[in-house]
């Protein structure tokens, strides 16, 4: 039997899942929400996103190589394009077994380009029709883990900037996103 203390932890953290699952809602439901254009340096703050992240995989003893190309100045919204990176490194990192490895290159040709790539459990072709549709998850994954909202959110951000997210992925090979800005 849970004592008190317990069951008051289990309740706020349930709080805590339920306010962040309402906020992405919210966050979707802005289908006509302005974007907050302006130039950034995307380097600088994709760099300051993946150190924020290794934290989060130092815990799996997960490895994130980045390869950021310098001085890729971008006309966009900061706060939605660093979010849309979280997602995917917390994406990669849910799903990536203890001692992975995670890759993350950014860089310039003809548009912007950011690849994530992990070597974690991978998806089925099936799984894959669905990966940016609100609330999915995928069968046999995490399910304690995650609202199902994170890559719909990437999805919308990527759509706002005009842009195109491409998804290659097989079971137990991993997975690699690709952006196109």
């Amino acid at each position: 039997m849970e004592d008190g203390h317990e069951e008051v932890e289990r309740i706020h953290e349930h709080a805590i899942k339920m306010g962040r699952i309402i906020n992405q809602m919210l966050l979707l439901s802005r289908t006509h929400h302005k974007i907050e254009k302006e130039e950034i340096n995307l380097s600088l703050l994709f760099l300051s996103e993946v150190e924020q992240m290794r934290e989060i995989a130092d815990k799996k003893e997960i490895v994130i190589n980045s390869d950021i190309e310098e001085g890729i100045l971008y006309y966009g919204d900061e706060v939605m394009l660093m979010r849309m990176l979280m997602n995917l490194l917390d994406n990669a990192i849910k799903y990536q077994e203890e001692k992975g490895v995670i890759n993350v290159r950014l860089y310039k040709d003809k548009e912007i380009v950011l690849i994530v790539e992990d070597q974690g459990i991978g998806m089925s072709d099936e799984e894959k029709q669905h990966f940016f549709d609100r609330f999915y998850r995928g069968k046999g994954r995490y399910l304690s883990e995650g609202s199902g909202m994170g890559m719909a959110i990437v999805k919308w951000i990527i759509e706002k900037h005009q842009g195109s997210i491409e998804v290659e992925s097989s079971l137990g090979k991993g997975t690699k996103i690709t952006v196109k800005l």
